[in-house]
């Protein structure tokens, strides 16, 4: 049985799968498995997913992922959650917008003050 892979393109009877990406004939036991590409980085011998893999955040957490590393040697699980294969996709930071909410309101005040401005 396979737990937790990517191996795309397995082939085989009497074989069971479980959360795996994986591509396995009718005659295979399959379990929480995305049957279909799972959008590696590059052709070859890169296993990292690309954005929009459907391995992202599709694995099974288990306790012992708590603290440890994939192969990169980031961590395994990210906000609770961990990818199929044996590397870990950190997000890049998102853009942090900062609103001064006196700025705020005194822009609104200021477009208010236009409107009626304008209904004369």
């Amino acid at each position: 049985a396979l737990q937790g892979g990517a191996d795309w393109q397995t082939y085989g009877a009497d074989a069971g799968f479980s959360y795996c990406c994986t591509k396995p004939t009718n005659d295979v036991l399959h379990y929480m498995c995305i049957p279909g590409d799972p959008l590696f980085q590059a052709a070859g011998a890169d296993y990292h997913l690309a954005e929009g893999s459907p391995c992202i955040d599709a694995g099974a957490v288990q306790s012992w992922m708590t603290g440890t590393t994939d192969l990169d040697g980031n961590p395994r699980t990210h906000d609770g959650l961990v990818d199929m294969g044996c590397y870990e996709i950190i997000p890049e930071p998102g853009l942090l917008i900062v609103l001064n909410v006196g700025v705020l309101i005194l822009w609104r005040n200021v477009l208010a003050s236009a409107r009626r401005g304008m209904c004369l």
